[in-house]
């Protein structure tokens, strides 16, 4: 025999576990979506780099160096001969 409680506590049970496959089922959909547009933007755009400092790199200047001249990101890497240069890394123009 079903008793008054079980009704409730299967009821609680099925609206629960509804409320958390629709938040899974939107949350699912705008990752999709998500993805999708990220994909769409960088189909098509090459990497270009270019050496902006041939010696003593420092980070913070090399970043801001390369995203005020290029709109890109910046890094300081270490040479064969041991100098520190600025890589910028951006997206090519046309």
């Amino acid at each position: 025999m079903y008793t008054h409680n079980s009704y409730i506590n299967r009821d609680y049970i099925y609206m629960y576990w509804s409320i958390k496959m629709t938040k899974f089922t939107t949350l699912a959909i705008f990752i999709v979506l998500f993805l999708g547009m990220v994909a769409k933007e960088t189909q098509g755009q090459h990497i270009c780099r270019q050496i902006l400092l041939n010696d003593n790199c420092d980070g913070p200047t090399c970043s801001a160096l390369c995203d005020q001249k290029l709109g890109g990101t910046g890094q300081c890497y270490r040479t064969v001969d041991k100098r520190f240069i600025c890589l910028c890394n951006y997206i090519c123009k046309s």
